[in-house]
């Protein structure tokens, strides 16, 4: 098992060789604004690539130039994996495209594995979500999920029992200050490190 942290932790200065050697990561989960010279001279180890805003607008108006040149720096950079964030793939478009967006996306990215991030559970469209997320068939394509997104009410690590273990390619651990019961209330939550807040991380 491999355990990488998030770019959101580092800055322009870190000294990778010294992070990796004075802690027990081995690599970084990196968000496309935060992409930088360093990291793609040194060839840092990069867990999963989590694109910006600005790939899901591409995405959403099909610019295929645009898009084909974000995916080309993903792939130049030490990546093993691009990370979709399936809420924020629905911000601006309707849930009956859904299936549409997964296969133009996955038509798109062939030499990245590719991962779609479960979404809350406190989301209205979460067991339809969930389904349909369930229900694709492509070789080079898993799920992720986020300890927030899962156990942020309070519930059970049972209860994304349902997903086959061997669709789960990847794990977020993220603690929260406190639990809430409304979907609203979740973009608002501080992501703490793990044991930093209430959450259960060790069953998870």
């Amino acid at each position: 098992m491999n355990f990488s942290i998030s770019s959101n932790y580092l800055n322009e200065h870190t000294h990778f060789e010294k992070l990796f050697n004075d802690t027990f990561f081995t690599s970084i989960e990196l968000r496309e604004d935060h992409i930088n010279k360093n990291i793609i001279d040194d060839q840092i180890e990069v867990s999963a690539l989590i694109p910006n805003t600005d790939f899901y607008n591409q995405l959403n108006i099909n610019n295929s130039s645009e898009l084909s040149d974000k995916i080309n720096l993903y792939e130049s950079i030490n990546a093993k994996r691009i990370l979709i964030d399936t809420e924020v793939l629905l911000e601006k478009n309707n849930l009956e495209n859904f299936d549409n967006l997964i296969i133009r996306i996955t038509t798109l990215i062939k030499k990245l594995k590719l991962v779609f991030l479960v979404p809350n559970i406190l989301n209205e469209n979460y067991e339809i979500i969930l389904d349909k997320l369930l229900s694709n068939s492509n070789s080079n394509y898993f799920l992720a999920l986020n300890s927030k997104n899962i156990l942020l009410n309070g519930s059970q690590p049972s209860i994304v029992n349902r997903i086959p273990v061997n669709l789960i390619d990847y794990i977020q651990l993220t603690d929260i200050p406190k639990f809430i019961d409304n979907h609203k209330m979740a973009n608002d939550l501080d992501e703490l490190l793990p044991n930093e807040g209430v959450l259960d991380l060790k069953s998870f």
